[in-house]
């Protein structure tokens, strides 16, 4: 099971989830990745990609608030704590840094088919309305 935890293990109070690991009968717990790196804020919704064992897609977004953001890639090859442009890289459009600042537009719920294709959700208006319709969602 992969999922993503507020941890403050051996690191510094600052905005950050990184990725954890364990069994389903709760045994295993351990890092998976990006418990010191400081920004991207939040690894949200990691996915392996097909065939690739140590390949995750996620959505980068801020500590706090909404979980959308920026698509980008996770790197295990380049170790658990892997930096910016080796462990991690943008998919969609960079930005300067995620940290804690909630945007008003985003990515969200990548869905990786391969390697360099992936199905998301994108907003683009200002809040979690717009329009009287709900981003990021289907009305069905």
């Amino acid at each position: 099971m992969l999922f993503t935890r507020w941890e403050y293990i051996d690191r510094d109070l600052t905005f950050r989830q990184s990725l954890w690991t364990q069994n389903p009968d709760g045994t295993g717990y351990q890092l998976f990745f990006g418990n010191t790196i400081r920004d991207v804020g939040t690894f949200w919704q990691a996915r392996q990609i097909p065939q690739q064992p140590n390949l995750f897609v996620a959505t980068f977004a801020p500590h706090h608030g909404y979980p959308h953001g920026m698509i980008g890639l996770i790197d295990r090859n380049a170790g658990i704590e892997g930096e910016k442009g080796k462990g991690f890289f943008y998919v969609t459009t960079e930005v300067p840094s995620v940290g804690d600042r909630n945007m008003p537009w985003g990515y969200r719920d990548p869905f990786p088919l391969s390697d360099k294709q992936f199905l998301c959700s994108y907003g683009d208006g200002v809040g979690y309305y717009q329009d009287g319709k709900r981003r990021f969602g289907c009305t069905c």
